[in-house]
């Protein structure tokens, strides 16, 4: 700061005196810290790089160890044996899908069948034969046999509150009531007639003999769904290979 004087220019004679005044002179100015400069960097990036490396030893084991890989015998063999079992199989389903499907539909319409009336049997009368059960399904075997079935026109699927009945007919002369657990569904015989598979309303399985002098026995028994097939009725049959005892069965709860 520095100091600027005035003098007065007052020259009277009154006696005044010069004075001087003087005032302070501002200045102006900045101060400031050192500067600190920092200099930063980086290396140049390098270009990516691609490669493969293989140990030769490790290459030689593998070959060798893939040369060396050999299938058992006895794993060929069993896919041989499935694929004959498949080759085997498939007539078989082309026969259930034409059993399901009906593909054979149109030619069975164009067979005809001329029926008879050669004679007029009157049927003995059965303990426990209600009136309103009905005969539906009829059955014919070898050896001039024919089986009738009865059953109530009304029930539920499971059929647990009825009987069914069984007229088994040997060569045109011998009949033969069998009375069944349950309302019976449909029947099929073997292949010489000397058996007759019968389908119950509860799913049930009844295999009967059919030989003279031993009709209506019972040589087995069972199925349902306690055994893990039909819980409902049984609703048809089909020989897939009769030489073999392959039968198919079709039941209202969708499983064959």
């Amino acid at each position: 700061m520095g100091t600027v004087r005035f003098q007065s220019d007052f020259d009277g004679n009154v006696g005044h005196k010069k004075r001087y005044s003087s005032i302070s002179r501002l200045t102006k100015g900045t101060q400031s810290d050192e500067i600190v400069y920092n200099a930063t960097g980086t290396d140049p990036l390098k270009a990516p790089e691609r490669g493969t490396q293989t140990d030769k030893e490790y290459l030689l084991w593998n070959r060798s160890a893939a040369n060396s890989l050999r299938i058992s015998s006895n794993l060929v063999n069993l896919l041989l044996n499935e694929l004959d079992n498949i080759s085997a199989e498939l007539p078989l389903l082309k026969v259930y899908e034409r059993f399901v499907w009906g593909n054979d539909f149109e030619r069975e319409q164009k067979r005809k069948i001329s029926l008879q009336l050669l004679r007029e049997t009157e049927l003995p009368k059965t303990e426990g034969f209600s009136s309103t059960c009905q005969p539906f399904v009829v059955r014919c075997g070898l050896g001039s046999r024919v089986a009738v079935l009865f059953a109530e026109p009304e029930h539920d699927s499971h059929c647990s509150e009825h009987v069914g009945h069984l007229l088994l007919n040997l060569r045109r002369k011998q009949n033969n009531w069998i009375q069944l657990p349950a309302c019976p569904s449909d029947a099929i015989f073997g292949r010489h007639g000397e058996i007759l598979i019968v389908g119950l309303y509860n799913g049930e399985f009844l295999l009967l003999s059919a030989l003279e002098g031993n009709v209506g026995k019972v040589l087995w028994n069972g199925g349902g769904p306690t055994a893990g097939l039909h819980s409902r009725a049984i609703t048809q049959f089909h020989w897939l290979d009769e030489h073999k005892g392959m039968l198919i069965s079709v039941g209202l709860d969708g499983k064959s």
